[in-house]
């Protein structure tokens, strides 16, 4: 659970600190989660500016249809298949992952996000190799369409990310 928990900060940690960028394209998985992410100079500031600021009181029509976004053809010859799309605040995000009540974060809690799982059988990550077993947890904001960044369960190997 530690090692889990570990692994979503470190990876996800890209989201408070990201420029806003390019749009969302297809899935696969080295392009949607094999980049860095920008890290803000100030990272001591215990209450910085929103880069992300609440959109929790928009229509639903307002946001993009993430399941409108995914490359299904890529994903089939990937054997991947999509698990869930789930719309949420980036508050109700924080508190699966144990992240309520951060001041440092640079994202409104009432920001809306999508929480988007994927599974693969099997999987080449650019930095950590061959995975298998592999569940991708994709964080996007639900106003822009912007990946957020992503998180990886599996087996690498002898170890289990988790």
């Amino acid at each position: 659970m530690k090692r889990r928990l570990i692994l979503a900060v470190v990876v996800l940690v890209g989201i408070l600190f990201t420029f806003r960028g390019s749009a969302l394209q297809g899935l696969e998985p080295d392009q949607v989660c094999g980049g860095d992410s920008l890290m803000d100079s100030n990272l001591l500031n215990s209450n910085p500016e929103l880069l992300f600021s609440a959109n929790n009181h928009l229509n639903e029509s307002n946001f993009v249809d993430i399941l409108k976004t995914i490359d299904y053809k890529l994903l089939q010859q990937e054997e991947g298949k999509l698990n869930s799309a789930k719309l949420m605040t980036f508050g109700e995000y924080a508190k699966i992952v144990g992240w309520d009540n951060r001041p440092q974060l640079r994202m409104s809690s009432e920001r809306m996000v999508w929480y988007v799982e994927f599974y693969y059988p099997s999987m080449d990550h650019p930095r950590l190799g061959s995975i298998s077993d592999v569940t991708v947890i994709s964080l996007y904001d639900a106003e822009t369409g912007e990946h957020l960044g992503c998180s990886y369960y599996g087996d690498l190997g002898q170890y289990r990310l988790e």
